[in-house]
Parts: structure tokens; C-alpha cells; sequence
């Protein structure tokens, strides 16, 4: 009669035994034996580990399971879930095929005397109806007095030690109980009670509304009567308490807190907990191929585009981190501005470029071109697209969600950002290619049914639909349909990916048009070498399939002041165009080239020198010139008391082309060359598509240097569950290392521990994995914090934090808990 879980997997086939191990253990020291396993699968990260990884309805089942309390026959279930209109058979049958789904990762067990609760779920769902802890899961937490009291009032010998005790209670615990003391209650508390439980019912029954509920319930305290209705509750809970039905000190009823399995026995009949066994039903609409192909099309080499230029951008001019560690509003509106884009498809092109690799945090800690930039540049832009969607597949936020629910902005790629936990991207795509052919019509519904699918989730406002939207402008989902490339990604397929991307971005191109307005227009996918020709000379106007430039007197300027020669970069543009250029593209450079360069700026503050000695005398009698203070100290010299910088500047705005010189007159910027590549350079292979996995936050920590966290490494590989359970069944450890002295010691020092929680931790020490452990402080304070590095050095434990990014001590009695990483 399997009553506890080390009873319940003994009785199982080794096919099941090996279903649970692989369900519901992590990866961590080599499982010895069934007592281990057993400690293991109720610890409380086991069990948030696998309500974390069901949907809705497992945590619903449990939810209704804790709040009861109680060993319950598996039918009786359906009296306190509610059927949502289903027939009593197929209430049932789901109910069932929920049992099922939640003992197999150990949430509970079935036997012949009823459902029996992993004991760890009261520790991980203490407030499962209302904000109202359950009796039966704080009795092992009460201190042996509280035990003795409750076992008088309930009418049980209040002898043993605490272990006795609490089972004693436990099984004591029924419906039956509870309603023959509250038969004993005046009416005045008994009033009181009921006023109490329809205020939790509206609570559980409010959902979304609950706070509102709550309010209100708050100003029925505080408002007129207020006084007495305080009394009341007084009362009502100091009776509880003497009678074992309270949670809480005789001493301070303010703090005790009535448990769930009052409230639900005096619950109205037709109350029942929510129980949503089947996803939200999404709208659909037929989408034709040629359609969701044309638009996929459109939207990923509009997004190409942009991407390459914020990637060429921040290459030339860094992006200069905050406090938070992140990119703030300043840096990105300006980059948005620069490369002509909006600013949330710059934040998504950024962030996408940095998590592969593309983009970089250089020496200064500014986030510039990494050293594989120029690679990625030159590969064909299928290439370059698969990079940047195989990078936003895994991200848990969407990088074009910048503002928080409290309306605050989010510096992009800020370690202080939190995650959502989902890839959210990848969690939409995979909604979308469950309905072949169709459309989902509506955001509100995707977020519907990733709410279902993953009710642990951290989702807040705005975060599914900015991943929606991202899914349409990487060309993955066109009008909420899977698109080709989106199929090829979720099926890992890279070569198909590659052609699909490869028919819909426009090919790469070393020629230009020339307009005799001076417009220079590239159709398709201009040349890594061709941009940077046309970026020095030129203003950039618009990008997408086609690209197009204007040659201004302001640009040729430009690309005079930064080194550039004359001719040269009419030679370039020369082979650019296949031809000769317009004559009006010719007549200024040359124009703009004799100009320039006649007027000489050097220090004094500031020294103008110039051989033309009209020229020079023009300058210091320009209106617009006379607050640098401008003076004649001979026909070819003028000096100013304002800096350089701010001279050349001031000449320049005032249509003037001088040039900074050194103490010789020869000019200090560095002479610059142009290069135009015969041939389109051989790209470099990207690495193969990573393995698509539920654990995607590898990503998010894996993102770049001090932008985000990194992940440790040494994480242990896993046994095969069949073999383990093999083994466990036939009493076999023999084949294992025996207990080790490390394991020993810790035995001694680690007291909180159990005996599978020290053998984790001296495995993970022994073998350089990371573990997550809980801590309580000094202070009394606890916190839960990944640590790596081990060493147990007397009774402390040295390790480096993840959390404080730094080494610490930490006691080893102080040490409440010990997981391995999932």
C-alpha cells in the first residue's frame, strides 16, 4: 500500500518508473537509490520545475487538490472542478487524463485508498483558494505546542514527538471534522465565518477582478461600522484558534489567517475551482501561399536592410552603454534616426545583431562591430538574415518591448531587464504551424493560449504582441500564417531555410544607377564594399529593395574632411556605374574639391592661415564670424581666441571648406583610400542551427559580455532514465562510486540538508557543476542564488555567485536547500 512516494515508486513497472525519471529529475549526482529519488522529486524546485513545464490545467488540478487538503478519491474530484458546460463523461474523462498527466511528474500518486499529494506542492502552493493557506500543509511547519493545542480541540491524545503528531492530525483532518467543531460555534462567529468565506469565494471566482474585490472588501473594514466589523473578525479568529481551525499565535489574532479547508467547507454548494482542460479556442482565416509568400517576402528584406545598416552604423560610431548596462532612448533614437528606420525594428536589428555575435561590447564598453562584422557583411543575404532569426528564435523578450508595465523605458539588452521565461517568439511561431494554412486573426488570442500553455509565465502588457509583430517583420509568420521560412526553421531544416530566404531577398549587386539630379539608386542588395563607397561620398535616403543615395555639396565635403581624395573617389564611382558619371556629379566634386582645403586652421587658440589673402579677409569680415573675435596679424594670418574645433566649425556653417593643419601648414587628417573588391569575398559558414529547446534561456544568458549574464558551464550529463530505473528496481548501486568523504563531512555540516540535497552538493563540488541553492542570512533573510566554483573549505562553502557576480562564503548550516541546475 504505497503511502508515501518512496512506497509509491516501488510499486511501479520499470517503463513507468523510467517515465517519471525522465519527466521529472533533472540532471544532477548519479540517483542511488529509491529513497533518493524519492527526496529528489519532493523537493520544491522538482515541483516548480514541472508546473512550470504544463500547461493551465496541471496547475489548476493541483491547485483544487492543495486547497482541499485531503486523501480524495480521484471521481469526487469533479465535484469541486468546474465542468465548463462539458457532459458528466467527458468532465471525467478529463479529469482523468489530468490525473494522469500530473502523476507523471510525481505531482501526486494514486492508490486504492485515494489521491496522495507530492508534499512538497504546499510548500510551492501555500495560498491555493484566495490568498488562504491550507491546514494540512502548515501543520508539519507548527511547532510541537501548536500541535499539542490543535490535538486537544480536535479530540486526538496529544502525546509523541512532532512526527507522530503531524501524521496523527493528518489523518484526523477531514471535512467531517471540521464542519462537527463549526456546529459548535456561536452564531455570532459562525455569521462572522460566512462573511469571511463568500469574500474568499469572490476572490477565487474574480480573477482578474480580485484586487477590485479586494478593495472593496478593505473599505467594508474601514468604512462606517468598521469598528465592529473588526471586533467581529476578532472574535471569529481567536475562537479558530482555540479550536485548532486557525493558523496563527493566541497571542496576536491579528496575524492569523483562517485556512483553506474552513473556508471550503462552509463554501455554497455550487462553488467549484476553475478548471480549463483545453486551450482557448483562436479565430482563423484562410491565407493563400502566393499571399503569405509576397508578404513574408516584403517584410524580411525590409528588415535585411535596416538590420544591416543599424549593424553598419553602430561599426562606425559605437553605442555607448548606461547605467543599467544597457543601450538608453538617446543612443537608439538617434541610431533609429540615422539608418531611417523605426526605432522598435532598431532595437530588434541591434539586439538580434548581438546575440549573434555580430555586434559586440569593444574594450571602451561601448557595443560596436564585433570581429566577425566584415564576414558577416559579405555573406549573401541569406545567410545574413538565417543569423539574425536563428538569434531571436531563443530570446525570452522581445527586443522591441521598451516600455515596462508601469511605463518605464528598458534599455535594450540591459542584464537588469527581466525575462519573460518563454521564447516567445518560438512559442508563437509553433502556435502559428498548428494551424496549417490559416491565419490567427488576433493577438489577443495568441496570448490566450500562451497564457494556457504557460501559466508561470511572466508576461507582462504588450510582451506577446511585440514578439507577434517581430514574427511578421522577420518574415517568419505572414498574416498570422507560418510562412516558408518559418516551416524550415522549426523543422531545423538550414538548406531549405537558406533557399526559401534566397528567393525572397533581392541579390547582391556591385552597380549603381546615376541620376544627372545627383541621386545614386542601387537595385537589390548592394555590395559591403559598394555601401562603403557610397556612404563616404553620399547621403543615404531610403533602403529596401532598392537603396538610394544623394551626392550633396554637404557630403563631398564630408568625405574630404575625413581623408578622402578627390579623384579617387570619382574613380570609384566610376566602377560603380560601369561608366562615366553625370556631368553634374563630376563638375561637384571637382567643385567642392578646388575649394577645398584653401583655409588652414592651427592652434593659438586658433590660427587661420591662408594664401589667398581675399579669401582670409572675407572670412574676418563675415558678419556671421564675428564672435570667434577674428583678427589680421599679417595678410595671410588671422587669429581667434575660441578652439579650434569650434573655428572649423563655425567656418564650415558659414559655407567656408577649411582644413585643419599642423604647426607646418601640412593638413592633420590622415589621407584616406577607397576599395572596391573585384570579387564578393568568401563569407565564413555560421555555425549549424542550434537544437530548438523549451530551456531557451540559454540564449538570454549567453547574450554578450556585461549585457547579460553568462551561463556556467560544467552542467552534468544525463543518465538514461531506463537504465536508472533498471537499477533503482533491482536494488542495484553497486555500480556507482561509493559515498564519498567529502559526502561524509557534509553530512555533519549541512544539517538542513537531506540526504539527496548532500550528495548533490558533494557531487556538484567534486565534478565542477553549478548548483541553485536556497541561503538564510545572517539577518534571517533567504534568497535563492546559482553558484559555481565550489570548494567546502571547513565549515563554509566557497563558490562564485551569479547572482552578485562575485565570490562569496556562504555557512554551510545556513544552506536550506541544494538543486541541481535544470
Amino acid at each position: 500500500m504505497p503511502h508515501t512516494m518512496r512506497d509509491y515508486l516501488a510499486s511501479l513497472s520499470e517503463e513507468e518508473l523510467a517515465s517519471i525519471i525522465d519527466n521529472a529529475a533533472d540532471a544532477g549526482a548519479p540517483i542511488r537509490s529509491l529513497d533518493e529519488l524519492a527526496q529528489r522529486l519532493q523537493h520544491p524546485g522538482t515541483v516548480v520545475r514541472a508546473l512550470q513545464s504544463g500547461p493551465l490545467p496541471r496547475i489548476q488540478l493541483l491547485e483544487a487538490v492543495t486547497a482541499l487538503g485531503l486523501t480524495l478519491d480521484p471521481v469526487s474530484l469533479r465535484m469541486v472542478l468546474d465542468t465548463g458546460g462539458r457532459s458528466e463523461e467527458d468532465h471525467q474523462a478529463q479529469i482523468e487524463r489530468w490525473l494522469a498527466d500530473a502523476m507523471s511528474v510525481a505531482l501526486l500518486w494514486i492508490d486504492e485508498d485515494g489521491l496522495h499529494l507530492n508534499p512538497a506542492a504546499h510548500q510551492v502552493l501555500p495560498y491555493p483558494l484566495a490568498d488562504s493557506p491550507s491546514l494540512a500543509g502548515e501543520l508539519p511547519e507548527l511547532t510541537v505546542d501548536q500541535l499539542r493545542r490543535i490535538a486537544t480541540a480536535w479530540g486526538v491524545s496529544p502525546a509523541g514527538r512532532k512526527a507522530e503528531l503531524v501524521a496523527r492530525l493528518s489523518v484526523t483532518l477531514d471535512q467531517q471534522l471540521i464542519r462537527r467543531l463549526l456546529s459548535e460555534a456561536p452564531d455570532g462567529v459562525l455569521d462572522t465565518l460566512t462573511t469571511e468565506v463568500t469574500h474568499a469565494i469572490e476572490l477565487a471566482q474574480q480573477g482578474d477582478l480580485a484586487e477590485e474585490a479586494q478593495q472593496r472588501y478593505i473599505r467594508s473594514i474601514l468604512g462606517p461600522g468598521g469598528r465592529e466589523a473588526f471586533a467581529r473578525r476578532q472574535e471569529l479568529l481567536r475562537w479558530l484558534l482555540e479550536h485548532g481551525l486557525a493558523i496563527g499565535s493566541p497571542y496576536d489574532a491579528l496575524s492569523t489567517e483562517v485556512p483553506t479547508e474552513v473556508l471550503l467547507a462552509l463554501a455554497p454548494t455550487a462553488f467549484r475551482f476553475p478548471f480549463d482542460p483545453e486551450p482557448p479556442v483562436v479565430a482563423t482565416a484562410p491565407v493563400p501561399d502566393q499571399q503569405a509568400g509576397r508578404s513574408a517576402a516584403a517584410a524580411i528584406a525590409q528588415f535585411l536592410a535596416s538590420a544591416t545598416a543599424t549593424v553598419e552604423a553602430t561599426t562606425r560610431r559605437p553605442l555607448t552603454a548606461n547605467k543599467t548596462g544597457g543601450i538608453g532612448a538617446r543612443e537608439l533614437s538617434r541610431l533609429a534616426k540615422e539608418v531611417g528606420a523605426e526605432t522598435a525594428t532598431t532595437r530588434l536589428a541591434a539586439a538580434t545583431a548581438a546575440y549573434a555575435e555580430v555586434l559586440d561590447v569593444l574594450d571602451d564598453g561601448t557595443l560596436g562591430g564585433s570581429p566577425s562584422v566584415e564576414d558577416w557583411r559579405r555573406q549573401a543575404p541569406a545567410r545574413r538574415a538565417f543569423s539574425l532569426i536563428q538569434s531571436w528564435l531563443h530570446l525570452t523578450l522581445p527586443p522591441s518591448w521598451d516600455r515596462d508595465a508601469g511605463g518605464s523605458f528598458l534599455s535594450l539588452l540591459s542584464p537588469k531587464v527581466p525575462s519573460t521565461g518563454v521564447p516567445l517568439g518560438l512559442v508563437c511561431c509553433l502556435l502559428a504551424a498548428a494551424h496549417p494554412g490559416e491565419g490567427l486573426t488576433s493577438a489577443a488570442d495568441v496570448r490566450a493560449v500562451i497564457d494556457w500553455e504557460h501559466p508561470t509565465a511572466d508576461l507582462p502588457p504588450g510582451t506577446v504582441e511585440r514578439a507577434w509583430a517581430e514574427a511578421h517583420e522577420l518574415g517568419l509568420l505572414a498574416e498570422g500564417r507560418l510562412s516558408t521560412i518559418g516551416e524550415a526553421v522549426l523543422e531545423q531544416d538550414e538548406e531549405r531555410a537558406l533557399a526559401a530566404l534566397s528567393t525572397m531577398l533581392p541579390e547582391v549587386t556591385s552597380q549603381a544607377l546615376f541620376g544627372s539630379d545627383q541621386t545614386v539608386m542601387v537595385p537589390g542588395s548592394p555590395r559591403p564594399d559598394v555601401v562603403d563607397v557610397l556612404d563616404a561620398v553620399a547621403e543615404r535616403e531610403a533602403r529596401g529593395a532598392a537603396n538610394t543615395w544623394r551626392i550633396t555639396g554637404a557630403s563631398v565635403r564630408a568625405a574630404l574632411d575625413a581623408g578622402y581624395q578627390a579623384e579617387e573617389l570619382l574613380t570609384a564611382l566610376r566602377t560603380i556605374a560601369g561608366k562615366e558619371l553625370p556631368q553634374a556629379i563630376e563638375y561637384l566634386i571637382g567643385d567642392v574639391a578646388r575649394k577645398h582645403g584653401h583655409l588652414g586652421v592651427r592652434a593659438a587658440a586658433a590660427v587661420v592661415t591662408s594664401e589667398d589673402e581675399a579669401l582670409l579677409a572675407e572670412v574676418v569680415a563675415t558678419r556671421g564670424l564675428r564672435r570667434l573675435g577674428l583678427s589680421l596679424v599679417a595678410p595671410t594670418v588671422a587669429v581667434s581666441a575660441e578652439p579650434v574645433g569650434e573655428v572649423l566649425r563655425a567656418l564650415r556653417a558659414a559655407g567656408f571648406l577649411p582644413i585643419e593643419v599642423d604647426d607646418g601648414g601640412a593638413p592633420l587628417v590622415q589621407v584616406r583610400h577607397l576599395s572596391l573588391a573585384g570579387e564578393q569575398a568568401e563569407a565564413h559558414e555560421p555555425a549549424e542551427l542550434d537544437e530548438l529547446s523549451e530551456g531557451a534561456d540559454a540564449a538570454d544568458l549567453a547574450a554578450i559580455e556585461q549585457l547579460a549574464p553568462s551561463r556556467p558551464s560544467g552542467l552534468a550529463e544525463r543518465e538514461d532514465p531506463q537504465e536508472i530505473a533498471q537499477r533503482l528496481l533491482t536494488g542495484g548501486d553497486t555500480d556507482l562510486a561509493p559515498v564519498s568523504g567529502l559526502e561524509q563531512m557534509l553530512t555533519n555540516l549541512a544539517r538542513r540538508l537531506s540526504a539527496a540535497e548532500v550528495h548533490e552538493l558533494a557531487d556538484a563540488t567534486e565534478h565542477g557543476r553549478p548548483v541553485v541553492i536556497v541561503y538564510l542570512s545572517g539577518t534571517g533573510s533567504t534568497s535563492r542564488r546559482m553558484v559555481s566554483g565550489l570548494l567546502v573549505d571547513g565549515p563554509h562553502l566557497l563558490a562564485y555567485c551569479h547572482e552578485r557576480q562575485d565570490e562569496r562564503t556562504f555557512r554551510l548550516d545556513r544552506i536550506l536547500s541544494v538543486e541541481p541546475v535544470g
